[in-house]
């Protein structure tokens, strides 16, 4: 078989992919809605449930993305993976912290100077871009853990994620996460050729649907009654989420609006980067909101209103940013020469046929 033949993308990893970047974005919307005075508990207790979703499916997905990386020599994946996302990850964290350091609003945690940029980046990290950092501690830890087995990885990893999920670290809700989330990115690069095998099987409507809606439902309810810090709940929720957005996913995959997730998925970083920035400047024209007779009501719209300005605004910005050598890719002193059909920092490729 050719290479060119086995080139495969998977379009419900995409759709999935770009499911899991419009719940952090609406996650990040409500924040920024609250931030002017229009805070909503609906949309809190919305969040509260996708919580058990975003992350953890973005995590497994990444997972899935970077099997074949972290089958590579140490050389290329330090470079491309741990370095290069690091790179990312300085640089949009630093544009973040002037951008927040600029706009006219009171928040909790608004940068306080060069010192609070040391310390909101590097040993307490408060910042939205933090998902690249985890993803390159991620990426070194699961190569170190390449020599042992499946079940010897994940069963620690799970019992570190179920006890982390009570809020072990309080003083960095990141490094808290970080412990939370390991679990599913190892599963992603461990369960790759079960998870491509299996899911599409799964992905008949009439199966994910109603795992989808129990899941779903169960989340509400758990957020509802503030359980999700219980030891193990975020754990349980968080694998059962992720096998039933894959699920949802595959079965939605080919509809007109699992092509846009798709499309948004195909290439997360420029909108993952962006989006906390663009919300933080789309939200200010709202704060007038809050002392208005309409008040009630944009509580509820205001959010939404944000998710989607934000990420068509974000969407636009994906090409244009693209062609800026070092904003979405990282340079190549760093990453190394790219191999021809390889991958980059950032930008995945297509996932290899099953075997």
């Amino acid at each position: 078989m050719t290479r060119h033949a086995q080139q495969v993308r998977y379009d419900w990893v995409d759709t999935a992919r770009g499911a899991s970047i419009l719940l952090v974005i609406t996650y990040h919307a409500a924040l920024f809605a609250a931030s002017v005075g229009l805070e909503s508990n609906a949309w809190n207790v919305v969040n509260g449930a996708t919580r058990v979703i975003r992350m953890p499916l973005f995590f497994f997905i990444s997972g899935l993305l970077a099997s074949s990386a972290l089958a590579r020599p140490w050389m290329p994946t330090l470079r491309r993976r741990v370095a290069g996302n690091l790179y990312l990850y300085v640089l949009w964290a630093t544009l973040a912290f002037v951008l927040f350091s600029l706009v006219p609003y009171e928040r909790q945690g608004a940068p306080r100077g060069a010192w609070h940029w040391v310390e909101s980046t590097f040993t307490q990290p408060q910042n939205g871009l933090w998902y690249l950092l985890a993803l390159a501690l991620f990426t070194l830890a699961a190569k170190a853990l390449n020599r042992f087995s499946t079940l010897a990885v994940l069963v620690p990893a799970a019992l570190l994620s179920a006890v982390a999920g009570t809020d072990l670290v309080p003083s960095s809700f990141v490094w808290n996460n970080c412990l939370v989330l390991f679990v599913f990115f190892l599963a992603g690069s461990r369960l790759r050729s079960q998870t491509l095998g299996r899911i599409p099987r799964l992905g008949r409507l009439s199966i994910a649907l109603p795992l989808a809606s129990v899941v779903g439902v169960v989340a509400l309810v758990a957020a509802k009654l503030d359980v999700l810090d219980v030891a193990g709940v975020r754990f349980a929720l968080g694998a059962a989420a992720v096998l039933a957005g894959l699920s949802f996913s595959a079965s939605i995959a080919s509809s007109r609006f699992g092509r846009f997730l798709a499309t948004v998925g195909r290439d997360t970083l420029g909108v993952y980067v962006t989006h906390e920035m663009l919300l933080a400047l789309l939200v200010l024209p709202m704060a007038g909101l809050a002392s208005s007779p309409w008040v009630d009501a944009a509580r509820w719209f205001a959010p939404p209103v944000l998710v989607v300005v934000g990420t068509a605004a974000a969407l636009a910005l994906r090409k244009p940013l693209s062609k800026v050598p070092g904003l979405l890719a990282a340079p190549t002193f760093l990453t190394g020469p790219q191999r021809p059909g390889g991958e980059t920092v950032g930008r995945k490729t297509d996932l290899q046929p099953v075997r």
